[in-house]
């Protein structure tokens, strides 16, 4: 019998619950909430990742259609580094789900449960469903009805025009860029839940679940992953979304003058901690585009939690031949920056706002809920709570 070791979870992370007869969420209930998920998402992954890197004596996987780390017989290496390593990962997944119960309510949750069979030392997720119901209700002006109407509504058929609704948040000061290669902010996360999809992302209840990617597998030292990607990935231009893009991140970000926040999360891979320090070249580096719908990856060592590295920035794509070294502001320029989620950023104002819009390209066009999400930037939460008050933000 394979056997796979696999994580502990906790519950389901707690939705936003209406209040008043408006049905908007107050600035100290969503400040409190934020914080519960913030440290839920924190002890989740402490624990997944001690689980992971602990030579424990692996179990029969149950059956029940949750991630399978894939990893039997593993007693991983535990330098120094890698508590550092798996503390600002957790604060990283921490930030991204305490921002899901939220955002799971303007962006469908698009992953779809890989088949039965797998392909050896493959994974399995858990059914991706639409986050509309309860999330929906809570975040929707309007309570539980207008939440169940936009839930019903927003999204035509046929991957029609969206039901005219935004909401407006209060977003704290702009920082950093808006690039997954470079020196992200607390600006970025917006875009990165929103606008972007990495091969496999947290659902709103904080399971992974498939996204760009539609399988993998891996080897079985676990040393090298290969991705399968979606057919139907589309960037908001129009062009399909390619191995390629993912490699284009990684190659800039491992470029010291990128300044890029988590180039050290791509450590793991074989030779890229070369390139990083010593000026190595890419072509030293463990990953690749095998053709078009495939990538893989080559670690220096197993790591049983490399799915989870997926979700940071810097293993998101960014399309080849527009994300350059040579097109610095790229990721400012709202003409320029096709993203491959259920939104892209039509609208940037530097030190006001940002407003994302459908993607009409995106694959579920159908689930997805607004026809605008618009972020202003408020520090002062004086102000916040005034605008709010006079129904100028929602959350």
């Amino acid at each position: 019998m394979k056997k796979t070791r696999r994580t502990g979870k906790t519950g389901k992370a707690g939705k936003i619950g209406k209040t008043g007869r408006t049905g908007r969420v107050g600035i100290s209930a969503f400040a409190a909430v934020r914080a519960i998920a913030a440290k839920l998402a924190a002890a989740r992954l402490a624990s997944a990742t001690r689980a992971a890197m602990r030579p424990a004596t692996a179990k029969p996987a149950a059956a029940k259609p949750a991630l399978a780390l894939a990893a039997p017989k593993l007693a991983a290496a535990k330098p120094a580094s890698a508590k550092l390593a798996a503390a600002r990962l957790a604060l990283a997944l921490a930030a991204a789900l305490a921002l899901a119960p939220i955002l799971g309510a303007c962006t469908p949750s698009g992953g779809t449960a890989p088949g039965a069979s797998q392909p050896a030392g493959g994974g399995t997720f858990a059914a991706g469903a639409s986050a509309g119901g309860d999330a929906a209700s809570a975040a929707s002006p309007g309570g539980a009805d207008a939440g169940e109407a936009a839930a019903g509504d927003a999204g035509a058929p046929d991957g029609g025009e969206a039901a005219a609704k935004e909401i407006i948040f209060a977003s704290e000061g702009e920082t950093g860029s808006f690039d997954p290669a470079k020196n992200v902010g607390r600006t970025y996360w917006n875009i990165h839940v929103s606008c972007l999809e990495g091969l496999v992302m947290y659902a709103p209840d904080g399971e992974l679940e498939y996204r760009a990617a539609e399988s993998y597998e891996a080897s079985a030292d676990q040393t090298v992953w290969t991705f399968r990607l979606r057919a139907d990935g589309k960037w908001s231009d129009g062009s399909d979304v390619v191995a390629e893009d993912f490699v284009n991140t990684i190659r800039r970000a491992l470029n010291p003058a990128s300044q890029s926040t988590y180039a050290d999360m791509l450590f793991y891979i074989k030779g890229a901690q070369e390139m990083y320090q010593d000026g190595a070249p890419f072509d030293g580096v463990g990953v690749r585009a095998v053709d078009d719908r495939t990538l893989e990856f080559t670690l220096k060592a197993p790591c049983p939690y490399f799915l989870k590295l997926l979700f940071l920035p810097v293993y998101f794509p960014s399309k080849s031949g527009v994300a350059t070294e040579e097109n610095a502001a790229w990721d400012k320029d709202t003409d320029n920056y096709p993203t491959n989620g259920a939104y892209y950023i039509g609208e940037y104002a530097p030190g006001e706002y940002f407003a994302f819009y459908p993607n009409e390209y995106y694959r579920d066009r159908s689930k997805v809920k607004l026809s605008k999400q618009t972020y202003r930037f408020m520090d002062d939460m004086q102000a916040r709570l005034a605008a709010y008050k006079t129904g100028e933000l929602d959350v």
